[in-house]
């Protein structure tokens, strides 16, 4: 099923098809960021038990999402976004704000570690845009069949980065244990 979404001007804004989770290809070449969608009826993942089976298709949908978005292409995407992977050099700058020593010294070490140790392999991978931001809050369960992704919505941390950085940051939202931020 496919729908074109039209603006308060009355002009295309955007189309959308539902299948397992919401693909969209703005009509006039720009990331719909503004734009509002359909509502998606279900629960937010934050909200739901994390099922081993639920999990298996939250894999499975952000890998989807990553499939649908391969060869998708535009120059807002290769914007500077702060959790950004390939930022992790400037998350050093806020070390400071950590007021324990032993916290601070603890989140200086692992930084340190993935810039001298991961970050030089990130460029080496494959790189696309990619949602980045799929964690409870944005990933919305079929409501007849609590162990199915309905839909993923909010592409407003839509990025160019290595494509594996979907899954991993899906999953550390979920290391709480409800996939909050």
């Amino acid at each position: 099923m496919s729908t074109t979404i039209l603006g308060s001007d009355g002009k295309p804004r955007c189309r959308w098809s539902a299948r397992r989770f919401l693909r969209f290809r703005n009509c006039r070449g720009k990331l719909p960021f503004r734009d509002r969608y359909p509502y998606l009826p279900g629960t937010d993942l934050g909200k739901m038990p994390l099922t081993p089976e639920l999990l298996r298709n939250l894999g499975s949908a952000v890998a989807q999402l990553g499939k649908a978005l391969r060869g998708f292409c535009h120059p807002a995407a290769r914007h500077e976004l702060l959790w950004d992977l390939q930022q992790a050099p400037r998350m050093r700058a806020y070390t400071s704000t950590i007021a324990g020593k032993a916290d601070r010294e603890r989140v200086e070490r692992v930084l340190d570690d993935f810039i001298a140790n991961v970050l030089p392999g990130l460029a080496r991978l494959r790189a696309q845009i990619i949602h980045h931001d799929a964690n409870g809050d944005n990933v919305v369960v079929s409501p007849d069949a609590p162990d199915q992704i309905a839909g993923i919505v909010d592409f407003g941390d839509m990025i160019h980065t290595a494509l594996a950085a979907d899954p991993a940051v899906t999953a550390a939202d979920l290391l709480d244990g409800r996939g909050h931020r």
